[in-house]
């Protein structure tokens, strides 16, 4: 209780029982309403109420003294729109309503804005008797004004100080999108932010390294060997290609200085060409390059200095015929063989080898007449010729991608390397590119001479399907392609 010569304050009866419940029960005091009234009221401990009440109000804040904390301050505001009465007597109710305090006021005039003046009540109850921890210390969140004293006071707890960092208060984690959030909440998204954006620097560098690969690759067409003991992958500009079936030169166009190439040697009669695959870089642009392809029996296709494929070798009545083979490629494969020809009885000639392996072997002669040839991933080699007026060639033996072509019918005394394939033996091709196909038929058998067919002769064509070149004949002539 302050007390003043004058002006007081007074815990009722009522109040000093309240304080001692609700320290054995160990509840809380909260005060609710503060009423003003004008009859001259003389606080003491039996007072049941005010004289004359003119206004009751809730409680507007409830706090610690900040240089005492044992003292309360207990304020209330009376509006400049309420009035027309004088104020000089005060009572604290609790809020069950119990009278728990009363107080003399200097006597002060409130008017209504309605009598051409107004003013603002502030009034606080100091209470020192009071044991605090059993005081509800509250703020009425729902005012609308607060005193000029009341606005200071809080805001030296919460403000810093002009030139002052050290002041800290504390705030509870944002719960909705209007309320403050605190260190660690703005910790942890710089936190979560770090890592995305570290996420997003992988994402972007892999994306970087993704074009670099799609520009490295942007007018290029790579090419990886599928087989054979020395892979090979070649980047070529332009994916231009040239196929070469006779003598020529190759000037290394402007602004390439890599190349592939693929080369054939000439079929003879019996042993098919063999195949080479090379990558070449560091090439010149505008050097020229001397370019052979083998079309005499037996001969060798090469591209420079830099890559070679020999021709077959002929078979005889007691000579087996022996594939070429590739010499200085990346990749290099032999033609198919062929048997010797007992009896005068011709022997299919051995398939070219070509990317996906060695050519087939030609189909035995003799007893066996139209015996067809091996089967190879390149092309099979070619079925034997046959004696007698209506037998016919034996059959190509099978490729990668499809059966050996069909043997021709006999003949007598005819220049097979001027017929056509149609009378020869059928052609068994896809492409004129990779693909192992089947080798062609035997050639029209005749007495005496190789089983032979344009189209690659008995063996057919081991590399390109169908197409001329590298067969086990006289006229199975090489092949080379340059891409670039």
């Amino acid at each position: 209780m302050m007390i003043n010569s004058q002006y007081r304050s007074v815990i009722t009866s009522a109040g000093h029982t309240a304080n001692t419940q609700s320290i054995a029960s160990g509840t809380t005091i909260v005060f609710d309403e503060i009423a003003f009234g004008s009859g001259g009221l003389v606080p003491n401990e039996n007072a049941t109420g005010l004289i004359k009440e003119e206004l009751r109000i809730k409680i507007h804040s409830v706090v610690q003294n900040q240089t005492d904390t044992n003292i309360l301050e207990i304020e209330a505001v009376v509006p400049a729109h309420i009035g027309g009465f004088t104020i000089n007597e005060a009572a604290l109710y609790l809020d069950d309503g119990t009278l728990y305090a009363v107080a003399s006021l200097p006597e002060s005039y409130k008017p209504i804005l309605d009598q051409g003046a107004g003013k603002e009540f502030s009034f606080v109850f100091f209470l020192a008797s009071v044991g605090v921890e059993n005081v509800a210390l509250t703020i009425d969140g729902g005012a609308s004004f607060v005193t000029t004293n009341y606005f200071q006071n809080e805001l030296k707890k919460y403000a810093f100080v002009i030139g002052d960092e050290t002041k800290k208060f504390k705030v509870a984690d944002a719960q909705a999108e209007n309320e403050a959030v605190n260190k660690k909440q703005i910790d942890e998204l710089e936190t979560r932010l770090n890592v995305s954006i570290g996420t997003i620097n992988d994402s972007i560098e892999t994306i970087n390294d993704s074009i670099e690969t799609i520009n490295n690759s942007v007018g290029k067409n790579t090419t990886t060997a599928v087989s054979g003991a020395n892979p090979v992958t070649g980047n070529f500009g332009t994916g231009k290609i040239n196929f070469y079936v006779s003598d020529d030169t190759f000037i290394v166009p402007e602004g390439i200085t890599s190349v592939r190439v693929r080369l054939w040697g000439a079929g003879n009669q019996g042993g098919g060409g063999g195949f080479a695959l090379k990558a070449i870089s560091d090439l010149v642009p505008g050097v020229s390059i001397p370019i052979t392809v083998g079309v005499a029996a037996g001969a060798t296709s090469s591209f420079g200095a830099y890559v070679s494929a020999t021709g077959g070798t002929a078979n005889s009545t007691s000579i087996a015929g022996i594939g070429g083979t590739g010499i200085g490629g990346d990749i290099n494969h032999s033609g198919g063989s062929n048997p010797t020809n007992p009896g005068g009885i011709i022997s299919g000639c051995g398939g070219a080898g070509n990317l996906f392996g060695n050519g087939g072997n030609g189909g035995n002669g003799g007893s066996s007449y139209g015996a067809t040839g091996s089967s190879a991933a390149s092309g099979g080699g070619g079925g034997s010729a046959t004696s007698g007026t209506v037998n016919a060639g034996g059959n190509g033996g099978s490729g990668l991608s499809g059966e050996g072509g069909r043997g021709g019918a006999y003949a007598t005394g005819t220049n097979y390397a001027s017929l056509l394939i149609a009378e020869n033996g059928k052609s068994s091709f896809d492409s004129i590119d990779f693909i192992g196909t089947g080798g062609g038929g035997g050639g029209k058998g005749y007495i005496g001479s190789g089983g032979a067919g344009t189209n690659g002769g008995g063996g057919g064509s081991g590399g390109p399907g169908g197409f001329p070149g590298g067969g086990g004949s006289p006229h199975g002539i090489g092949l080379v392609i340059v891409e670039w």
